[in-house]
């Protein structure tokens, strides 16, 4: 089964009740580090995972990979609040595949609800 159905729909509200902090360290499920948490963008209309039209996305600036990176909180199964850790499902071979480094369209127009994360 491919990673990209290991879906968790409840991520936003764990990511704030474990009490997630901006420059969260971003790793991948093979241990490498994407980058840090910035803020969550949240779609407001045609969300649709089956057309990779996720609800809320987690930017992260990453210098591994040249700039900010944009990962569906479907795909974020833990945080860690003592490390400061934010663990992902997928792979680092799955964040390139899906070009989670590119700017989803309804944020690149400025159509998301934007929630900082706090220091």
């Amino acid at each position: 089964m491919s990673d990209l159905y290991k879906q968790n729909e409840n991520a936003p509200d764990m990511l704030w009740e474990k009490g997630i902090k901006r420059f969260a360290e971003v790793w991948t499920a093979d241990d490498k580090p994407v980058g840090q948490a910035i803020r969550l963008h949240h779609r407001t209309h045609d969300i649709n995972p089956a057309l990779k039209m996720y609800e809320t996305y987690l930017e992260s600036n990453s210098v591994k990979m040249g700039g900010p990176v944009f990962i569906p909180t479907d795909f974020i199964t833990h945080y860690d609040p003592a490390s400061g850790k934010v663990m992902l499902a997928v792979d680092m071979r799955t964040v390139q595949r899906e070009t989670w480094d590119r700017t989803p369209g309804f944020i690149a127009h400025r159509m998301s609800k934007v929630e900082e994360l706090p220091a």
